[in-house]
Formats: structure tokens, sequence, C-alpha cells
């Protein structure tokens, strides 16, 4: 749920082809990291601790 691919990161297979071939699409296409960099940073926010607690308490109010 946190990383969706290609939208806040990517996940690649554990090789270092995959990896490899990651790092050459970074240098040959730059202008996909910085909306993907914001995205990750706004997902990262929705992790938080604080963002946590929040959703478990409603949850537990539901119930």
């Amino acid at each position: 749920d946190i990383l969706k691919d290609g939208i806040n990161g990517w996940c690649i297979e554990r090789s270092a082809s995959a990896y490899a071939k990651k790092l050459q699409t970074c240098l040959n296409e730059p202008d996909q990291l910085k909306p993907m960099g914001e995205n990750a940073r706004q997902s990262a926010r929705r992790c938080d601790a604080r963002h946590f607690v929040e959703h478990w308490r409603q949850y537990y109010e539901t119930l």
C-alpha cells in the first residue's frame, strides 16, 4: 500500500541488471524524478506515527 510502482517509487527485481536498467531510466528521463519524489514525500507523511494512531483511534471508535 505504501509503495506504488511508478507513482512514488519503483518496484524492481533483486538483480544487478534490473537495478542498472532503472538507474539508466533515471539518467535518461530525469523529469520523472521530481513528481515521483513529491509523491514519495506525501506518502511518507501519511505513514507518520501520529497518522497511524489517529487512524486506529477512529477505527476503534466505530466498534
